[in-house]
């Protein structure tokens, strides 16, 4: 019963937490920039490890975050046109 009460609070929250990241990280963008900056120039293997599992989740990712991009793009192609016509 708890399980299915969270996966509907979390359904019905889904874009407040979406919008509440993207603006976390667009007031903190600079310090975040910063931060990996400071990290790559003191732990390069800490660097290093982060391109990997980017990679890696990338490739056994790779079917679900081309299809999510096109998803986006076409959406954007739609308003633009809307927003033309």
């Amino acid at each position: 019963m708890a399980d299915e009460k969270k996966q509907q609070y979390y359904k019905a929250k889904r874009e407040e937490r979406l919008q509440y990241q993207r603006n976390y990280y667009i007031r903190n963008r600079n310090r975040i920039i910063r931060k990996r900056e400071v990290d790559a120039v003191i732990d390069p293997e800490k660097r290093e490890a982060v391109c990997v599992y980017n990679r890696n989740y990338y490739l056994a990712n790779r079917e679900r975050i081309v299809e999510s991009r096109k998803r986006k793009r076409d959406a954007l192609s739609a308003q633009e046109v809307q927003d033309a016509g």
